[in-house]
């Protein structure tokens, strides 16, 4: 009595041992190749897809089971030692917008004064623009650099750190990136420029006070008027001066303590707050 035929391995499919007894026993064609052979003895006859296209399946039979790579993508020929069936991104700071690219070269660079994080990016629109407080001097920058602390910028786009300004005076900036500088508070002042701390706003003395925002000298610190004193250092106004108390008075311009208010002596008075002068019984 006569056998069965052995079967042939389908299209997109090989087997290169002998002995075979299944057909589950035939090796689909790699992602990223395809083969019409029937009968395939060896990988050889899986064709791999053309520069430009990908593979995403096991076993293709035709050429139109490799898709052309989206923008953003590329794929050049393969290897012998690395059979890839996917496109490679076009790296951070560079898109296409090209399909079927099959290089790298299709890969444009992000200007200077634009970045983009996005790896496969496929629009020119994916360059963003720097900030307001930072800059990119290069071209396919991954991301913007930071104007230092004590400065600022209020620039787009900016393509050099020259754009970050150094804080004036009466000014400061504690952070990196900054838009703006804060002003130093009332009471206080600063001649620094670039100043990068609060600290650097030096607090008007004991006796004196300044309502001025943004002050760059301690002249903008006012004394107290006599009858009056202030213990407080970096006092914001004149509300911030105390009147010496009924039974006292000083003649003392900008007093920094109680004790420049003197009390009255035998035969004298003061009935009043904030008094320069005693007054003398009738």
């Amino acid at each position: 009595q006569g056998t069965d035929l052995c079967e042939a391995c389908v299209a997109g499919k090989y087997n290169q041992f002998t002995r075979q007894n299944s057909r589950d026993d035939c090796i689909d064609c790699p992602k990223g190749t395809y083969s019409d052979a029937v009968q395939a003895t060896s990988i050889r006859t899986c064709t791999e897809c053309a520069s430009g296209k990908f593979g995403p399946y096991l076993g293709s039979t035709t050429a139109d089971r490799c898709f052309d790579c989206p923008a953003g993508k590329y794929k050049v020929g393969n290897s012998e030692e690395e059979l890839s069936h996917w496109c490679s991104n076009c790296e951070e700071g560079k898109y296409s917008s090209a399909i079927a690219a099959t290089s790298e070269d299709t890969c444009t660079s992000c200007v200077a004064g634009k970045s983009s994080e996005k790896l496969g990016a496929e629009s020119v629109d994916e360059c963003v623009m720097c900030r307001k407080g930072t800059y990119s001097v290069t071209e396919g920058a991954t991301s913007c650099t930071y104007c230092e602390r004590g400065k600022f910028s209020t620039a787009v786009g900016a393509t050099s750190d020259d754009t970050c300004t150094s804080c004036d005076a009466g000014k400061y900036s504690p952070w990196l990136a900054s838009e703006d500088c804060p002003m130093c508070w009332k009471g206080t002042y600063s001649d620094t420029v670039g100043a990068s701390s609060s600290n650097t706003c030096t607090r008007c003395e004991r006796g004196k006070y300044s309502d001025s925002l943004g002050a760059t000298s301690e002249d903008t610190c006012t004394s107290c008027d006599a009858g009056k004193y202030n213990t407080a250092l970096g006092a914001k106004g004149p509300l911030w001066c105390n009147n010496c108390w009924r039974g006292t008075y000083s003649s003392a311009v900008g007093a920094g303590s109680r004790d420049t208010c003197q009390y009255c002596t035998w035969g004298t008075y003061q009935d009043g707050y904030g008094a320069t002068l005693v007054r003398h019984l009738d």
